[in-house]
């Protein structure tokens, strides 16, 4: 159920949009005016802060940015702050290579390497190795590399970060679905109001939306993704019960 504040939120955010109707010509820029809205929204809830004072601060302003040189300085300032942080470090790569989405591969990769290291350093590893992937590996870098391995003809690679991703999410073959119809509606409607859930398809739609240039450079990966995931559904329910 929906709260007060909530409930209020979403009629104020609808206002906004109808004072708006003249800007809206897709739903690409019905999305920008909502992130619009919901940051002034939150900046008057939230007091002023003069300077950053963490990578998060910094993430906030590369994401409000109105140039993409701003938002690389924003970003290359989070990664100064906190360079251990693999979250900053993804966003940085994904926004240095957006429009050449094969020179994100090798580093995809290594910050794969380097999130597992740092865990095994830690002890982590082996303490909460069955939810590993699901607390640990990023959705947003399992979806590029599905993607980039497909892009690249690697198929088996590809299927088996795609099995990762269904392992930890159980909404991929549900996203894939809806993207495959190339239904951006409902997928914006999936979009959580204030971040994501982690494990459902709220946090699929916010890698998708950090990442539609892949899907627009990878047009049939959705509907082969989703096809793969049905076969392995459909081979789940014929498998023996001595055989699981």
């Amino acid at each position: 159920m929906r709260s007060r504040d909530t409930e209020k939120t979403i009629r104020e955010l609808q206002q906004f949009l109808r004072e708006h109707e003249d800007e809206i010509t897709d739903e690409d820029s019905m999305h920008r005016l909502a992130i619009t809205f919901m940051s002034q929204h939150n900046s008057r809830l939230q007091p002023k802060q003069t300077e950053p004072e963490d990578a998060s601060d910094y993430l906030e302003l590369a994401e409000a940015a109105s140039s993409k040189k701003k938002r690389l300085e924003y970003l290359h300032k989070a990664v100064e702050v906190e360079p251990e942080n693999i979250d900053v470090q993804l966003e940085l790569l994904l926004a240095e290579h957006e429009k050449q989405p094969n020179e994100q591969l090798p580093g995809l990769q290594c910050l794969m390497e380097q999130a597992e290291k740092q865990l095994d350093e830690d002890g982590i590893f082996e303490e909460f190795q069955g939810e590993f992937w699901r607390a640990y590996e990023e959705t947003q870098m399992l979806l590029p590399l599905a993607i980039l391995y497909y892009k690249q003809n690697q198929f088996d690679k590809a299927k088996d970060y795609l099995n990762r991703l269904a392992k930890v999410n159980r909404d991929t073959k549900k996203f894939m679905r809806l993207e495959a119809k190339h239904d951006g509606y409902s997928l914006r409607m999936e979009q959580g109001m204030y971040g994501y859930r982690p494990g459902t398809i709220e946090e699929l739609v916010d890698a998708y939306l950090n990442s539609t240039y892949l899907f627009n450079a990878t047009p049939y990966f959705s509907q082969w993704a989703y096809q793969y995931l049905r076969t392995q559904t459909a081979s789940k329910k014929k498998k023996p019960k001595n055989e699981e």
